[in-house]
């Protein structure tokens, strides 16, 4: 699938994605694991992590809540 990151926000949405990949690894979690509790498909949320796309702000509080944390601690 294609890359659908316009190139101006490719280094923010990586360092979304990374702050993601690790706090889901440090939880010990598969993709599967974390789309489970997000409710959303393991390939987005490794296209999230890949920064192959861009979520939306409702896709990263969903996150957060499965990380139990607020989406201020997820984005620092």
């Amino acid at each position: 699938m294609a890359n659908n990151v316009p190139e101006e926000y490719k280094e923010q949405v990586e360092m979304v994605g990374s702050k993601i990949r690790k706090r889901r690894l440090a939880k010990g979690w598969s993709a599967a694991q974390l789309a489970d509790k997000a409710g959303y498909t393991e390939g987005y949320i490794l296209y999230i992590e890949n920064a192959q796309r861009i979520p939306s702000l409702k896709t990263l509080i969903d996150i957060a809540k499965a990380f139990e944390i607020k989406l201020q601690t997820l984005l620092r």
